[in-house]
């Protein structure tokens, strides 16, 4: 059961990228915790000492996905974030570097990651969202994180949905997954059903 990752800074499309893999696959998404949670406490912003639940929810979203991947035998989910999204945001946000999230980012380790630029997507404000951020900055924390704890990841640098999709679809097969890419015309029958493009995204 191997954990297929994305990962990047916000509003970079992981969610809208991560939802629609999910339903073209037909395989579980994990979600990311700290956006929930970040409406959750609205309108207390998130601060240092949030950073500990969001540890143990995250890491409990990552275990629930490995058991519904288990129980309805499939080889793989997709994560929308997981713990090294956690670690980058904690050393930006807060200047932290505890060795019990490192020890639990290797512990809770995507199979594959695939990193997503900034480039060409514009940023959509929401009200649990800090600000648009350097986002080129963090795509370079995020590649230094991942490089750092030595996961394999590929680079989505694709501004072009579809093209992202692909990409992913591609990648997949070539990690031996028996899956198929899909058409442009089948990209966009799922983009409507799950009504993908009929707001902002979340992340």
């Amino acid at each position: 059961m191997k954990p297929i990752v994305l990962v990047g800074g916000e509003s970079t499309g992981k969610s809208t990228l991560a939802r629609f893999l999910g339903e073209w696959l037909q395989v579980p998404v994990s979600l990311e915790f700290s956006a929930q949670y970040a409406r959750d406490i609205y309108p207390r912003l998130i601060q240092k000492e949030d950073v500990p639940v969001m540890i143990e929810g995250q890491a409990g979203f990552h275990k629930k996905a490995l058991s519904l991947c288990q129980a309805q035998n499939k080889p793989f989910f997709i994560a929308d974030t997981d713990l090294v999204s956690t670690f980058v945001y904690a050393e930006a946000h807060y200047e932290i570097n505890w060795p019990s999230l490192n020890a639990l980012v290797l512990e809770n380790k995507g199979f594959l990651y695939f990193l997503i630029s900034p480039e060409g997507v514009a940023f959509e404000p929401c009200l649990t969202r800090i600000g648009a951020l350097d986002r080129e900055k963090m795509f370079l924390d995020f590649k230094k994180a991942l490089e750092r704890f030595q996961l394999s990841y590929d680079l989505l640098e694709q501004p072009d949905f579809y093209e992202r999709v692909k990409k992913v679809c591609e990648v997949l097969q070539g990690q031996g997954f028996v899956i198929r890419a899909p058409s442009k015309e089948e990209c966009l029958k799922v983009c409507d059903k799950l009504s993908l493009f009929s707001g902002a995204s979340e992340t």
